[in-house]
């Protein structure tokens, strides 16, 4: 069995010793900092610091392998921050191709509505008049009724 030694510091390599546990441990790690990258990046859309919240962007994405997850993350920042730009240039992109794209349509629909944008209504229920995805189609009448019981 190995022993793990974790560093006070958020970003420090664990020492790992010997054993199995090395992937799981530098996995814990990497979640770890990836999750204090995803938190820096939306606290700095959301204050308007956009050239450091997409240098912290890229720098997520590299170590996830694909940043298409974090780009409705950034649009949730940036529509709290009042810049509804990268929840509607994800729209205009498509996301059609995305895992689960009804999903991430509700998602960014979400997003402009806390952000005060007109069109989330229109998103919503277009996306639940031709998806069969049951958590798309959950999630967007969670989003038209947000006081009604969870279907």
């Amino acid at each position: 069995m190995s022993t793990v030694l974790y560093s006070a510091h958020p970003f420090a390599q664990p020492a790992v010793t010997s054993g199995r546990d090395d992937l799981q441990a530098h996995a814990a790690h990497r979640l770890g900092v990836v999750r204090h990258l995803v938190a820096s990046m939306m606290l700095g859309q959301m204050y308007g610091l956009h050239e450091e919240a997409d240098l912290i962007f890229k720098a997520a994405s590299r170590l996830l392998g694909d940043g298409r997850e974090l780009r409705i993350s950034l649009a949730f920042a940036s529509a709290v921050g009042g810049d509804l730009a990268p929840a509607r240039t994800l729209l205009a992109e498509g996301l059609d191709d995305w895992p689960q794209p009804e999903v991430a349509r509700m998602s960014v629909a979400l997003a402009l509505k806390m952000g005060g944008a007109p069109e989330w209504q229109e998103v919503v229920e277009q996306t639940l008049a031709v998806s069969v995805d049951p958590v798309a189609r959950r999630f967007g009448h969670q989003i038209l009724n947000p006081d009604s019981p969870q279907l």
